[in-house]
C-alpha cells in the first residue's frame, strides 16, 4: 500500500494506552467500530509524509478507540507518535446515509445563505456532544454554524457549496 491519495482522516493519536506499546485514538468518525474493520492506518503528523502501519489489534474503550500497530511494541515508543492523525483509503468506509457527510469532504466548502449572500469557506468541524459545528472563515471573521437542518438547507458536495439559513443573532 504505497502512497496517501484519496485518504481520509479517522482519528488522532491522543495518548500511549499501557506498557506494550498499545495508543488511544480519539475518533473522527461517528462509527469507530469500524476500527475493528480496518487492517492498516497511514499515520500523518501535520504535512509530512507518513507511512501505512498494519493494525494488529482495535478496541472500543468508551469514547475512545484502543489500537496495538505492528512495530509500536512499548510505551516508550507509542509516545513518539503521539498526536499523528490516522488516515483510510475512502474506498475502505462504507457508504453514508443520505443527508450524511465526510468531514474532508465538508472543509473548502463555500458557505452561502438562502438570499445569495457569500459567508465564507468551511475551515474545520468541531465535533460536539450534541451536534457538529462547522467553522467558517468569513475573510478573517469566524462564524459558527451549527450542523443542524434548521440552519443548513443544502449541501452540495460536487459544486462545493452549502446554503443556510440564518436565524438573527448567528452570523454576529
Amino acid at each position: 500500500m504505497e502512497g496517501a491519495d484519496n485518504l481520509i482522516s479517522v482519528g488522532r493519536i491522543a495518548r500511549p494506552h499501557g506498557i506494550r506499546g498499545e495508543v488511544k485514538v480519539t475518533p473522527l468518525t461517528d462509527w469507530p467500530e469500524k476500527y475493528e474493520e480496518f487492517r492498516s492506518v497511514y499515520l500523518e503528523l501535520e504535512d509530512k509524509n507518513g507511512e501505512w502501519v498494519d493494525i494488529e489489534k482495535a478496541r472500543i474503550q468508551g469514547s475512545r478507540v484502543i489500537l496495538k500497530l505492528s512495530g509500536i511494541d512499548d510505551r516508550t515508543h507509542a509516545e513518539t507518535i503521539r498526536g499523528y492523525n490516522l488516515k483510510v483509503r475512502e474506498e475502505t468506509c462504507s457508504a453514508l446515509p443520505d443527508g450524511s457527510y465526510r468531514i474532508s469532504h465538508l472543509i473548502g466548502l463555500g458557505v452561502n445563505t438562502t438570499s445569495g449572500e457569500q459567508l465564507g469557506t468551511i475551515v474545520d468541524v468541531m465535533r460536539m456532544p450534541s451536534q457538529d459545528v462547522y467553522i467558517i472563515d468569513a475573510g478573517g471573521k469566524e462564524i459558527l454554524i451549527p450542523a443542524v437542518k434548521k440552519f443548513i438547507k443544502q449541501v452540495d458536495v460536487q459544486n462545493k457549496v452549502m446554503i443556510i439559513e440564518p436565524i438573527e443573532g448567528l452570523l454576529e
